[in-house]
């Protein structure tokens, strides 16, 4: 006869040392662990996704604001020569003043000021943009001489 301990007892005995562990507490589940790490991690991407998503409509807003404002600029330098013969100074800056407002409008921003120079014309713009539900004031500088 055959002294050792049969198979299915020896793993009867562990199963009781592992019943007795998990009820005392000394072994927790793990059940729904990975669940929880997918869960995290979905979320945490989704994050970064939306943070990368605004950060480049921001850059883009930017950017096109920017040349809004260069366009401006240019515009209202190159109606003052066309005027500077037959008006005075500040009429002259009336005058690019109005154009450059005039092409900032048409590219639905807001002229927030027109300073005209000796030679030259200093425009800034802004417009405000929505990024992910937050408002967002952009705001952009050109300057420009006559031709």
């Amino acid at each position: 006869m055959n002294n050792s301990p049969d198979v299915r007892e020896l793993a009867a005995g562990v199963q009781a040392l592992v019943d007795h562990a998990a009820e005392s507490g000394c072994i927790r589940s793990e059940s729904g662990a990975t669940t929880i790490w997918y869960a995290v991690s979905t979320a945490f991407l989704m994050i970064v996704g939306i943070a990368a998503i605004s950060a480049g409509a921001v850059f883009s807003g930017l950017s096109r604001l920017q040349g809004i404002a260069d366009l401006s600029a240019l515009a209202g330098a190159d109606a003052a020569p066309l005027v500077e013969l037959a008006l005075d100074a500040t009429e002259v800056a009336r005058i690019g003043c109005a154009v450059a407002a005039m092409v900032v409008a048409s590219n639905e921003a807001e002229l927030q000021s027109c300073t005209f120079g000796a030679s030259d014309i200093l425009v800034v713009v802004t417009k405000d943009l929505r990024v992910a539900g937050v408002p967002v004031a952009l705001k952009a500088k050109a300057r420009a001489g006559p031709p």
